[in-house]
């Protein structure tokens, strides 16, 4: 919150008649609390950062699941290379 006292004092010291402080220090604090969030619209915000976060770690959790599966893929694509080597050379040609 703004302390127009002191934003209309601070106006005062600068050249600004009292009535000029005042009416900037009034429409700088309304215009101020129209365009901040008020604590429902901070709450609706927490809320959703906090469904989003569920939802990325379900999606993390899959990727990673995926990311095992892929592993073991390569590995036994990599033995089955490494046979085929190792009998062609063991046969020779």
């Amino acid at each position: 919150m703004i302390d127009t006292l002191k934003f209309a004092n601070r106006l005062r010291s600068a050249g600004f008649s009292q009535q000029q402080a005042e009416a900037v220090a009034d429409a700088w604090a309304e215009q101020a609390r129209e365009d901040l969030p008020s604590r429902l619209d901070l709450a609706e915000i927490d809320n959703k950062i906090t469904r989003l976060d569920g939802k990325l770690e379900s999606k993390v959790a899959q990727l990673d699941g995926k990311l095992d599966k892929l592993a073991w893929m390569v590995g036994f694509a990599l033995a089955g290379i490494l046979a085929i080597i190792a009998r062609l050379l063991l046969l020779g040609p």
